[in-house]
């Protein structure tokens, strides 16, 4: 294996901790030891391969997680901003309007930021679309124990697929029983907020237990509790439609909200097994009463 591809590797497995524990303190120390690197080569081997310093990528992800929960939540700016990460609702409503030039309350209200395409409140759906909601339940859902890998360029078919031949290979190699395993994408960003080539996503794998991991393989478990399950068929190319339709059309009219945790797709089908090469996916939704 090349050097470069062991410092991106080395380097993937700091983003991944950044991205599970977002809301959590994250320390260069801390970053720079999950690496491998020390604290001083860290910093300029991240920044030259990410395109962003540790702590500008921390920043950028916490800001869009917010912008996230604004739009798609009723909860309070002092719970979003402590859930994403701040100290505290000064700091953040003080960064947000640094970067973005308006307050979170007026980004919530409507007024889309600089360098995004539109705020994606004000999207509307498309009068013809091909995909077809099936069922939507609730469900209460025991954890999930996960294998992943991460896929950090961005939602490009060609890499997403590259991740999940990489799963597949690795499970095959270990010989992991994977006849009652399913199949589960997890994408981290709203490409509407987050730039396209900067979007996360993960290629899972579910098992009955906790599997040992190594990389590039990594360990998630999905929390357990309340979700709302849409069975979904779909062309991939309106997949984001379909997320849209749910928060805008079916979400707010059910009294539930977004919970504090990321949702997921488990695949039935795939383009390639599908009579007509569309995803049949179960698109779940973590979800908790709104307050009143």
């Amino acid at each position: 294996m090349d050097s470069n591809r062991i410092y991106q590797k080395r380097i993937n497995l700091a983003i991944d901790y950044i991205s599970t524990h977002i809301s959590e303190p994250i320390s260069l120390d801390t970053l720079s030891g999950i690496s491998g690197f020390s604290s001083f080569y860290f910093h300029r081997i991240f920044t030259a391969l990410v395109g962003e310093t540790p702590a500008d990528y921390v920043l950028r992800t916490r800001l869009e997680m917010a912008q996230n929960y604004l739009i798609k939540t009723s909860r309070s700016v002092t719970q979003i901003a402590l859930e994403s990460g701040f100290t505290n609702s000064a700091i953040f409503a003080r960064t947000f309007r640094q970067r973005y030039g308006i307050t979170p309350s007026q980004y919530r209200a409507g007024i889309p930021v600089k360098d995004q395409p539109a705020h994606p409140n004000l999207l509307t759906d498309p009068p013809e679309h091909s995909y077809v909601i099936h069922e939507v339940s609730l469900k209460n859902m025991p954890d999930i124990y996960t294998i992943y890998v991460s896929c950090y360029e961005g939602y490009d078919m060609r890499m997403i697929c590259r991740a999940w031949e990489k799963l597949n290979r690795w499970a095959v190699m270990q010989n992991l029983d994977l006849s009652g395993s399913q199949a589960i994408g997890i994408s981290l960003d709203d490409p509407l907020i987050t730039r396209q080539n900067k979007c996360r996503y993960y290629a899972c794998l579910s098992t009955p237990t906790e599997v040992r991991a190594s990389p590039p393989v990594n360990n998630l478990t999905i929390p357990g509790g309340r979700y709302a399950v849409y069975h979904t068929e779909s062309p991939a190319a309106e997949l984001r439609q379909v997320y849209y339709a749910i928060f805008h059309d079916w979400l707010p009219d059910t009294g539930f909200q977004p919970a504090n945790s990321l949702p997921f797709e488990v695949y039935l089908q795939t383009p390639e097994g599908h009579p007509r090469q569309w995803f049949d996916v179960n698109i779940c939704i973590p979800v908790q009463p709104i307050p009143i």
